[in-house]
């Protein structure tokens, strides 16, 4: 997300696939984070499920093709008295699939 900050990230890559995990923070508003992940995956022929109830919310997203069904978690923790959201994306995905720079 624009304006993020980077808290953690992990990348490894075997047997085919690519698993990450990144935690941000963010000011965005909690309810603006899901819509924007929503737009950038379903892009990706992603397709996202319910969110879940509670708190921290969740929201999953699966693409399925060829090979192993592929997947990204997204989970948002509302910061306390307004204060910056804390964003936790996990993806495991087939390495070919992944854009390279």
């Amino acid at each position: 997300m624009d304006g993020a900050e980077i808290l953690a990230s992990t990348v490894d890559r075997a047997n085919g696939t690519l698993t990450a995990v990144l935690v941000q923070s963010t000011e965005a508003p909690a309810e603006g984070i899901f819509p924007f992940y929503d737009a950038k995956l379903t892009a990706q022929g992603f397709a996202a499920a319910q969110t879940a109830p509670g708190s921290p919310s969740s929201r999953d997203y699966v693409r399925t093709g060829p090979g192993d069904p592929e997947t990204v978690n997204i989970t948002v923790i509302a910061g306390k008295d307004g204060g910056p959201a804390t964003v936790t994306v996990g993806a495991t995905v087939l390495t070919e699939k992944t854009e390279q720079p």
